[in-house]
């Protein structure tokens, strides 16, 4: 009979997943909705505080797309407070923090908490199947 029993956490996920996490916060801050989408499953879904959930790698590459026509990622970043490893699926607790500029305004800085449920998929890559984010009271101004 089969094994049937999903593989155990290999030591070097948390490092996977970090890349794929700084890779997310490149492609946002270069400007490219393609490279970001690509970070997530098939069936990912990015979930915003007062958003409609964009659900699926083409939905969430075109909302992206269109974001980038109204503002500019000037800086990103996620950080991991938290781990759970569960054979091929994990989910990731942190925060994040990103400054966005608009034509003629002053850079908006903005901060929130993120859950991050990851899937690996095969040829064994992490992906996000969902990332929620919910928003922080702005941070005083510097």
């Amino acid at each position: 009979m089969p094994n049937t029993t999903p593989p155990g956490p290999h030591p070097s996920d948390p490092d996977a997943i970090a890349e794929v996490t700084a890779a997310v916060d490149r492609g946002l801050m270069a400007g490219d909705p393609e490279a970001v989408a690509a970070l997530f499953s098939e069936d990912g879904v990015l979930s915003e505080s007062g958003l409609a959930d964009v659900v699926g790698r083409a939905a969430i590459r075109d909302f992206l797309a269109q974001a980038n026509t109204v503002r500019t990622v000037t800086f990103h970043r996620l950080v991991r407070e938290e781990l759970d490893l569960m054979g091929d699926r994990a989910i990731e607790r942190g925060w994040c923090e990103e400054t966005k500029a608009k034509p003629g305004e002053p850079p908006i800085r903005e901060r929130g908490r993120t859950v991050t449920y990851w899937r690996r998929v095969p040829p064994g890559v992490w992906r996000i199947a969902r990332i929620i984010a919910s928003d922080l009271p702005a941070p005083a101004p510097s």
